[in-house]
């Protein structure tokens, strides 16, 4: 099953982490990126039409962030990961 397919599974529990909202506003930031409206907009209209939590981080991720391979250098790929 692909993502797009796992997410529309109302039977899946889908998740934002808090990293992904910064990577798109450090990307906006940097000119890497662009949105046809405000980030904080188009982030709250995900979350509720996709049913998305946004856990708070704990400190497992913590511990399982520190031992992530380091296959890139990206930390927030690597927080998004854990």
């Amino acid at each position: 099953m692909d993502a797009k397919a796992a997410i529309a599974d109302l039977d899946n529990d889908a998740y934002l982490s808090t990293a992904s909202p910064w990577k798109v506003a450090i990307k906006i930031n940097i000119g890497k990126r662009r949105l046809p409206a405000p980030l904080g907009e188009i982030v709250t209209e995900q979350v509720q039409e996709n049913a998305f939590d946004i856990p708070r981080p704990e400190i497992l991720q913590y511990r399982t962030y520190v031992d992530l391979p380091r296959h890139h250098r990206d930390p927030l790929d690597h927080m998004i990961i854990a």
